[in-house]
């Protein structure tokens, strides 16, 4: 993780803007990465008891919290009690992933679906968690393990940029599955997709904060990442702009 500053002396008054992004299905990162920032008290509880500490600052999501890693509800579901929580101190834009995904919602399965992409994008257990509980079972977990050992023949193999992750046809990852195993793995994956894209739809809590997420946000006149209406923050003001940042793998 790398964290730098960019101040505009501008003015008298000051504000500091936090930038986190690409935070990819990692809630873990997600809390930590809020925390640190010190504009949060009680993370760690019910969101009812979330405290603000710095009302001259603001907190800017990036986009990016579905596919690469396994729990992207909840990277959602954060990232959505936050702006809920604190509506005129945070703001959670729209990435491209989630972008392709609303995209994706209305696409057929087999079709070039982003959400199907094994190159650095689906990630299997990230479909898996928008299962109920109750609806987990030992099929779930055999064929969750089955498609990690068939992603690992994938990459070891370099087929990334050609393989899927839908549940048939010919470029599918079920292909890899042993032939044994191949239609229970189809069935839950197809299962799980389905879940998924139920759970971010229109009619859905998250599929319709999705929807109102904005590409772009200004925070300040002069500010080189901005949100809000630019009256928010005075514009003859010291802004410091801080990020976190992934780095590259």
């Amino acid at each position: 993780m790398a964290a730098t500053a960019l101040r505009e002396g501008l003015g008298a008054a000051e504000g500091v803007v936090w930038a986190i992004g690409d935070l990819h299905g990692d809630d873990h990162c997600a809390r930590q990465w809020v925390g640190r920032t010190g504009l949060v008290n009680g993370l760690q509880g019910p969101v009812e008891n979330w405290a603000w500490t710095d009302y001259n600052a603001r907190l800017v999501l990036m986009g990016d919290y579905i596919d690469k890693g396994p729990h992207a509800k909840k990277v959602l579901e954060f990232a959505r009690n936050l702006t809920s929580r604190f509506p005129e101190q945070v703001t959670a834009l729209m990435g491209n992933h989630e972008l392709n995904l609303l995209v994706d919602r209305a696409r057929p399965s087999g079709s070039g679906r982003y959400m199907e992409y094994a190159f650095a994008a689906a990630h299997p257990a990230q479909y898996v968690h928008w299962l109920p509980p109750e609806e987990r079972t030992e099929a779930t977990s055999r064929s969750l393990l089955l498609l990690y050992e068939a992603l690992d023949i994938v990459y070891t193999q370099n087929m990334q940029a050609s393989v899927l992750m839908s549940p048939d046809g010919p470029h599918s990852i079920v292909n890899f599955i042993p032939k044994a195993d191949r239609q229970l793995v189809a069935s839950e994956l197809k299962r799980w997709q389905h879940a998924y894209l139920r759970g971010v739809s229109s009619a859905s809590t998250l599929g319709r904060w999705l929807l109102e997420r904005p590409l772009t946000t200004i925070l300040a006149c002069g500010a080189p990442t901005c949100s809000s209406p630019a009256s928010e923050l005075p514009v003859n003001s010291n802004i410091s702009i801080r990020t976190m940042i992934r780095p590259a793998s």
